[in-house]
């Protein structure tokens, strides 16, 4: 499948098996369908302002999505028409990272390291905390949606409570974690770094369980196979590093 620009943060629609959502730079968000290889929505940016969609997360039945834009806001779509139904809210900087919460909520990460929760019923923001002090790397939701993991360029992984933005757990590390994944069974979180390291903690008392090294080079991303027996790591030289392991 070809898009006009880069690609990223490809997230699958729940509900929908064979659907996913994928950012485009100077296009927007198209959904199509992995099967058929065809665009069935696309979500069209303003370039009148010069908008940009950086992240985009999916409601839980797969009908709604909350777009974030380098326009500091947070934007809701309607899936099934392809439409801007409203926007959500206004953040301190461009929005880097979205998830939808229980409860109808979405909490939002800025470049500046900014966390904000909204109610969108309401549309009112209801939580709102200084996750890192320089920009934000990563950031994912835990299981069930109980707390967050972040990371910022202030070389800091936190841990997160959703119910009131208390801070669970904070590590310290050599560099920044770019990115940030959960195996198949979210019993562990890993961590890839600016300096070619991968990092995994234990989820249930967060002890470090294992270190890899891999060269001097950053790590973008981050994946599991859904059995657990294996995880691929994308490097920033162009290449795919793959490690087996033991299912946790």
């Amino acid at each position: 499948m070809y898009h006009g620009g880069d690609v990223y943060r490809p997230v699958w629609r729940p509900k929908h098996t064979d659907e996913i959502g994928v950012v485009v730079q100077r296009e927007g968000v198209r959904i199509w369908n992995a099967n058929t290889r065809k665009t069935l929505k696309y979500l069209r940016r303003n370039k009148i302002v010069e908008e940009e969609f950086l992240d985009l997360t999916w409601s839980p039945d797969g009908k709604r999505l909350i777009l974030g834009s380098n326009q500091n806001n947070l934007q809701l779509w309607d899936a099934a028409s392809g439409k801007k139904v409203t926007v959500v809210g206004k953040h301190d900087a461009a929005v880097r990272r979205v998830m939808w919460l229980p409860g109808d909520k979405v909490v939002a990460f800025s470049d500046r390291g900014t966390a904000k929760v909204w109610q969108l019923g309401s549309r009112a923001a209801i939580q709102s905390w200084k996750a890192h002090e320089k920009t934000l790397r990563d950031a994912i939701l835990g299981p069930k949606g109980e707390w967050l993991v972040s990371s910022g360029a202030d070389k800091r992984i936190k841990i997160w409570r959703t119910s009131n933005g208390s801070m669970l757990k904070e590590f310290c590390l050599g560099s920044p974690a770019n990115s940030l994944q959960f195996d198949a069974k979210r019993k562990w979180l890993v961590a890839g770094t600016q300096d070619g390291r991968i990092y995994l903690w234990d989820t249930k008392d967060w002890r470090q369980v294992g270190f890899l090294r891999g060269s001097y080079s950053s790590f973008m991303g981050i994946a599991f196979h859904p059995k657990g027996t294996s995880m691929v790591a994308g490097h920033r030289t162009g290449q795919l590093w793959h490690w087996l392991m033991e299912a946790p």
